[in-house]
């Protein structure tokens, strides 16, 4: 799957974290509920993204189910004990989760950080030469045709067939829009400076 998706979707799921250990922290009585719906949400874009490690999300809500088997029985074993255990296992899974797709995260942005640095160095060598289109007005049409002008490019030919060989097209169109968008960023903070200046 592709890696722009990988830390679109987990890093949305993770973004939603933090309400729920504020649940936690809050003593909502949801929190284990809220919990397994967590992680079971989580497996699902795992699942979709075609990421073995959603296999563990499965483990770590049965890990939480079945606090209550591992607790000794008699007159101890009261309603609060176990919601307490169960809070705890519930707060290791969610760790442990977060820290499983925070990995994928960071591995996927590592190596679209490492092929994004070479596609700015081309688009810049490009747009030196002169190679760079107009900007259109439709901004996906525009990357299309960016990267089209980088495939004709002398300068940036070679860069682009290992582009092309290393990463899959919405990965490059992603990172080309990344590219851009910082550039079309960096063009307007110098518009606006001019007039001042």
């Amino acid at each position: 799957m592709f890696l722009f998706m990988r830390i679109e979707r987990l890093g949305a799921h993770l973004s939603t974290l933090k309400a729920l250990m504020d649940n936690y922290q809050r003593g909502d009585p949801r929190f284990i509920t809220d919990s397994l719906a967590w992680l079971t949400t989580g497996e699902k874009v795992m699942s979709e993204l075609r990421l073995p490690q959603g296999s563990e999300m499965s483990a770590l809500r049965s890990r939480i189910l079945r606090v209550s088997d591992a607790l000794p029985g008699g007159e101890d074993r009261t309603r609060a004990v176990l919601r307490r255990a169960q809070n705890a296992a519930a707060t290791e899974a969610l760790e442990r989760a977060e820290a499983v797709m925070r990995q994928i995260v960071v591995e996927a942005e590592e190596r679209l950080e490492r092929f994004e640095e070479k596609l700015a160095e081309g688009v810049t060598t490009a747009a030196m030469a002169g190679g760079l289109p107009p900007r259109s007005p439709v901004w996906m049409d525009w990357l299309r045709q960016v990267w089209h002008a980088l495939v004709q490019c002398a300068e940036t030919r070679s860069l682009t067939v290992y582009l092309a060989a290393s990463l899959p097209t919405p990965d490059r169109l992603f990172l080309l829009d990344r590219v851009l968008s910082r550039l079309a960023d960096v063009s307007s903070a110098g518009s606006a400076a001019k007039p001042g200046s």
